[in-house]
């Protein structure tokens, strides 16, 4: 158990978040190692933006303590500068160009250069001058992982990265961080409603329903612990949340 956690790039232990009379997270406990990409699925209001939230410090536990690459959240923010991250909703400047974004980006984290192969890699090339408007949904949500990754993040955090988009987009985007990963030994946690793009992606998926961790593994072990008509990870998530497949 210690030689795996000091391999960790996240450490979760016993969190717990209430927003009033609301429980968010319920005594979380996860422990993600460098290199392996984690999803982390539940229905609306399970408390998944919550824990990506206290993950970056932007929302601080009731309880329980948070460790990213060894170090506690709280008491080093600057930890963020090693994190990549894509919120499902981002206050965006409509009228500021790609191209601003990026030297700002760049700007905020140090990084001398705007990093042209990313720029190609992800088709905005074409697309620097224009404004954030002016783009569509699948742009914007390359604009959005291009910053997230400006600084070549050992972590990279994606808060449902592919809703509202189109067939060809969502897979535009899934063929790049998946590209991505391959070539670099970098952790993952993706939070999302559409078990293809957690299967496409991630080796491991964790179930929250009510804040609580009510499964933990790879889709392989979860199904193998699943009823024998059980044999799809939607059918399992629909099983766990309990609603009708």
């Amino acid at each position: 158990m210690d030689a795996h956690r000091s391999d960790s790039v996240i450490e979760i232990q016993h969190v717990s978040k209430s927003y009033g009379k609301v429980n968010a997270l319920h005594d979380v406990s996860l422990s993600i190692p460098r290199g392996q990409a984690t999803a982390i699925i539940g229905q609306n209001g399970a408390g998944k933006t919550t824990l990506v939230e206290i993950i970056v410090n932007l929302r601080r536990a009731d309880s329980g303590s948070v460790s990213v690459m060894g170090l506690d959240v709280p008491s080093h923010p600057n930890i963020v500068s090693r994190i990549g991250l894509q919120l499902q909703e981002a206050a965006m400047f409509p009228m500021v160009t790609v191209s601003r974004y990026i030297k700002l980006f760049c700007k905020l984290y140090g990084v001398s250069q705007p990093p042209e192969g990313l720029i190609d890699e992800l088709g905005l090339r074409g697309h620097l001058h224009k404004k954030f408007s002016q783009l569509s949904g699948g742009l914007k949500q390359r604009t959005l992982l291009a910053l997230a990754l400006v600084n070549d993040p050992e972590l990279l955090i994606l808060d449902e990265p592919s809703t509202g988009l189109d067939p060809i987009a969502r897979e535009t985007l899934w063929a790049f961080i998946e590209n991505w990963l391959q070539n670099r030994n970098r952790t993952l946690l993706l939070t999302s409603h559409f078990m293809d793009e957690v299967e496409r992606l991630c080796s491991r998926v964790v179930v929250l329903v009510e804040g609580h961790v009510v499964a933990d593994d790879s889709v392989p072990a979860l199904l193998g612990k699943m009823p024998a008509e059980v044999n799809t990870l939607q059918k399992a998530y629909s099983t766990l949340v309990g609603v009708g497949a």
